[in-house]
């Protein structure tokens, strides 16, 4: 479940800037740093506990460069960071992970540095999930787990995610990813609706909306969906689950994380007098009446039908006794219907 992402194609509206300069070119994030580090953090994720944070870097030249994360940011000065470096030139140099926590300000190397091997660009990913132990953080390279710490004084437990470099930075970066982690032992479940959303529905007995995502531990759970339901443009009625199980009650067995669906599909009203050509023609049975009627169901949204039965009786009872609008109204009316049977009859 994605909490924030950003390919940098736009601007910076989603970031605050803590230090130096960014900017956007050609789609990636860059960094202008001249007098210290740079940290640039999400406008939001105050709240954020358990999550990933993955992106795209390209670190350019082959002297000293560094760039990579700040995770769980109580404020500036305390928060997790993973950076991955290069040191050297040529033959000689060295590619390096470091994983460290800030603590007001000072930093504190978390573990020796990794030297690994690898091609820029590469996608650099942190975990941080809470334990009954500690909090645990796994480091990613290029989608492999590389090291995993745990932090038994659970030293930070909820803030944004940023962007650091060190002063000499010269990188690329893109394709920026925060996603919700469930706690152990739980998983996602998703359940939504089609066409329509805001549909109501009970799992474990607790009342839900759809779309809704929750997290839950492994186990079995009901999910119980209404026959119909009553929309804006009208009544809905169950049609089929996604698997194509027609019941309203699905049994999930929840192991991993899974996304449902129910299908629902409109149910057109019974036919109804059309209330302003009635009053026109007088009479809900003439020829005409039946040229609009098939114009309705075979032209007007549902929205635009169920928005005319709850005015058009009014239309029409203001039309009582008024001889010469009715005139009128019948000679638009007569000229609408040549004009629809020549050119769709």
């Amino acid at each position: 479940m994605s909490l924030f992402e950003d390919n940098f194609s736009v601007d910076l509206s989603k970031w605050i800037v803590v230090s130096e300069s960014w900017g956007i070119v050609d789609g990636q994030l860059k960094v202008y740093a001249r007098n210290g580090p740079a940290l640039i953090k999400t406008y939001v994720g105050d709240t954020w506990t358990n999550y990933s944070v993955e992106m795209l870097i390209a670190i350019l030249g082959e002297t000293y460069r560094e760039v990579g994360f700040a995770f769980r940011m109580l404020d500036n000065n305390n928060y997790y960071r993973l950076v991955a470096g290069t040191e050297g030139a040529g033959q000689d140099q060295i590619r390096r992970i470091y994983l460290h926590k800030v603590v007001n300000g000072v930093i504190t190397e978390i573990s020796p540095y990794l030297n690994v091997e690898y091609a820029c660009p590469l996608t650099l990913k942190v975990e941080v999930l809470d334990e009954a132990e500690g909090t645990r953080i796994n480091v990613y390279v290029n989608g492999m787990l590389r090291y995993s710490w745990l932090d038994e004084a659970k030293t930070f437990t909820a803030g944004r995610a940023g962007i650091i470099t060190d002063q000499y930075a010269a990188v690329n970066i893109d394709n920026f990813f925060v996603r919700l982690l469930a706690p152990p032992g739980a998983h996602f479940l998703s359940v939504n609706t089609t066409p329509i959303t805001n549909v109501p529905f009970t799992i474990g007995g607790e009342n839900m909306k759809t779309p809704w995502t929750g997290s839950l531990s492994e186990g079995t759970y009901a999910v119980i969906m209404p026959y119909e339901v009553q929309a804006a443009d009208g009544i809905y009625r169950f049609v089929q689950w996604e698997d194509g199980s027609t019941e309203l009650t699905r049994t999930i067995g929840l192991l991993a994380d899974m996304t449902i669906t129910a299908t629902y599909e409109y149910v057109a009203p019974p036919p109804k007098p059309c209330f302003v050509a009635t009053a026109c023609y007088g009479s809900p049975i003439t020829k005409e009446l039946n040229v609009l009627r098939r114009f309705r169901d075979r032209c007007l949204p549902n929205e635009v039908v169920y928005t005319y039965y709850k005015v058009g009786v009014y239309l029409a009872q203001f039309m009582e006794g008024r001889k010469r609008i009715k005139r009128y109204v019948r000679e638009v009316l007569n000229l609408f219907i040549k004009l629809y049977k020549g050119v769709m009859e």
